[in-house]
Parts: structure tokens; C-alpha cells; sequence
């Protein structure tokens, strides 16, 4: 397995920073925030309701609603005058996240351990059938495949690059060691409530294999890397080989779990594109099939119509 020069790892800094999908990350890579926004695609509007369902801290919860209507993504509604009470509606642009928060089921279905509040199965109701999500490429309507995708990467050049992460940065709303180490099975929302160990897959699937590698371009203490890697390769997300050069060091590869996952981080990434980023963004994807930039979308594998929240009911 080959090593990354250092300007590579410069470069290699300098574009994952710099990408769609970190940007959506920064935005909306929060526990509670995902875990908010699915409520609200199953229907939940009232605040009491959402606290209910999901047994969020109050104050916590103020906070991660404000931050929604902020960022766009919720918009308040009036339906109690006295006292005055709001609703939460998603606004185009949190519906927009929906198909993503499908194939993050689909996924979860096949890989994860669902909670009991998810749905094992739904309904299509454009078609009447059991809805099984499919992501195809928009321009040519093949689905989408891991093998039939290139990377395009632009190197930003004057990207703004964070600090350094220590450990002692990563409280409050983040899982800490113990809960990282004390996890039998990945459940997503909370892989994603953590930024890094999304990267941490990125940089990866970006041929970014050592640790000393993954440390420098992701801007990490070695602690904080080293028990996201072992929470990764115990998931099964990663695998931890010996380097057959030297036995002292070991390298890591995406398993097949991650590589499914990519498929949810290249809707995520459109997303970003679409909503957050005012330039292009520093990695794009071809499709080989019909040689176009990749415009992903989610369709009901049976009826080959796009998927919206208001069509898709739990059985």
C-alpha cells in the first residue's frame, strides 16, 4: 500500500476541506439535528412532540430548532394564539434532504441496527407497492453503481484550513470515548453526528490509508483519530491490515458497509452543492455510463418515480 507525499497530503487537506459534503457536515452534522429532521419527514410539528418522541433536553432542543429556522431548513407556524404556540414545517430546502434520509434507511436497513422507532417497511403511495429506494443517475436514468463512478478533483489552493482538533474540543453533543467504545453496532444518525468519522471514511476512499496520513489531513490528535478507527473497524466500515512491508505499521481500507454509505454521502454532497456552496465544489463525480457530471436522484425502484415525503407511509 503506498504512501501519500506530503504535498499530497497538503492537497488531499485542502480539497476534503473544501467539499460539498463537508460543508453539509459543518451545517447539519449534529446529532440531535439529524435525528430532528427525521421526526419532522415522519410528520412531527409541535415541540412537545418532538421532545416526546426523541427525549431531547428542552433547552437542547430550543437550541437545535432555532438553528434550523436560522440555517432554512424549518419554518415556524403559528397554531396557538393564547398562549402563543409554533409549529415546524419543513421548507424546500429540508424537504430537499428526504430522499437522502431514504437511502440512509436503506442503508441502516441492510447494515445498521435500526431503532425501535423506525419503520421496517413502507409504501409508495404514487404506485401502491412497498417502496424499496432506488438512486439513479438523473441525466441517463441507469442506476447508480460504485464501479461506474469517477472522482474529478479541483484543488481549491487558498481553502481556509482549520485548526488542529484535540480531544478535549470534542464535548458537548458529541459521543464521548466510552460511548464510542461501548457500541456493539453502528446505528447512522449517530455515526453521522460525528464529522470526523464521516471524514475519516472520505479520506479513506480517497486513498488516504495510514494514520499518520489520515491525522495530518484531517487536522487530528491522535487520540481523538485513534478511537474513531477502532469504532470504524469494528463496525465493519473499515478494515485494519498489516502493512506487508513494514509489520510494525498497519494501513486501512473502506469495507463494503463504507462503500454502500458513499452512495448516501453523494447525495449529501448534491445537497451541499445545491444549497450551500456558492462555487463549485472540489470533488465531483462522473458517471461512465453516459459520461455526465452526476446528478443523483431517488426513485421508487418500482415505479421508477421520484420519492417525496409526503408519498412514502410506514406499513
Amino acid at each position: 500500500m503506498g504512501q501519500l507525499l506530503e504535498d499530497d497530503i497538503a492537497r488531499l487537506r485542502r480539497v476534503l476541506h473544501g467539499s460539498a459534503l463537508n460543508q453539509v457536515l459543518l451545517k447539519v452534522g449534529d446529532r440531535w439535528t439529524w435525528e430532528i429532521l427525521q421526526q419532522a419527514f415522519l410528520g412531527v410539528r409541535r415541540f412537545d412532540d418532538f421532545q416526546t418522541a426523541l427525549g431531547i433536553p428542552r433547552q437542547t432542543l430550543s437550541a437545535r430548532l432555532r438553528a434550523l429556522v436560522a440555517d432554512g431548513l424549518l419554518r415556524q407556524e403559528l397554531y396557538q394564539e393564547h398562549p402563543p404556540r409554533m409549529a415546524y414545517r419543513l421548507t424546500k430546502m429540508g424537504l430537499a434532504l428526504y430522499p437522502r434520509a431514504l437511502i440512509a434507511w436503506a442503508w441502516e436497513m441492510r447494515w445498521g441496527k435500526p431503532p425501535a422507532n423506525m419503520p421496517r417497511r413502507l409504501r409508495h403511495r404514487t404506485c401502491g407497492h412497498e417502496l424499496k429506494p432506488l438512486l439513479i443517475c438523473e441525466t441517463c436514468g441507469h442506476e447508480l453503481r460504485l464501479e461506474d463512478l469517477k472522482r474529478e478533483i479541483t484543488d481549491p489552493g487558498d481553502v481556509e484550513l482549520p485548526k488542529a482538533v484535540r480531544a478535549r474540543r470534542w464535548a458537548g453533543g458529541l459521543p464521548t470515548r466510552k460511548e464510542l467504545l461501548q457500541q456493539k453496532e453502528v446505528h447512522l444518525p449517530r455515526l453521522l453526528s460525528d464529522r470526523y468519522s464521516m471524514m475519516i471514511l472520505v479520506a479513506v476512499s480517497h486513498d488516504c490509508h495510514y494514520f499518520d496520513e489520515i491525522m495530518k489531513v484531517l487536522g487530528l490528535g491522535s487520540s481523538v483519530l485513534a478511537v474513531r478507527l477502532d469504532m470504524l473497524t469494528r463496525f465493519g466500515l473499515l478494515d485494519k491490515l498489516q502493512d506487508r512491508y513494514d509489520g510494525r505499521r498497519f494501513y486501512y481500507r473502506t469495507g463494503a458497509a463504507a462503500q454502500a454509505l458513499s452512495m448516501y454521502m453523494l447525495l449529501l454532497s448534491r445537497w451541499g452543492q445545491q444549497y450551500l456552496l456558492k462555487a463549485r465544489g472540489t470533488i465531483r463525480v462522473r458517471h461512465l455510463v453516459c459520461g455526465e457530471i452526476v446528478q443523483p436522484a431517488v426513485v421508487c425502484e418500482h415505479c421508477r418515480e421520484p420519492v417525496e415525503a409526503y408519498d412514502v407511509e410506514r406499513l
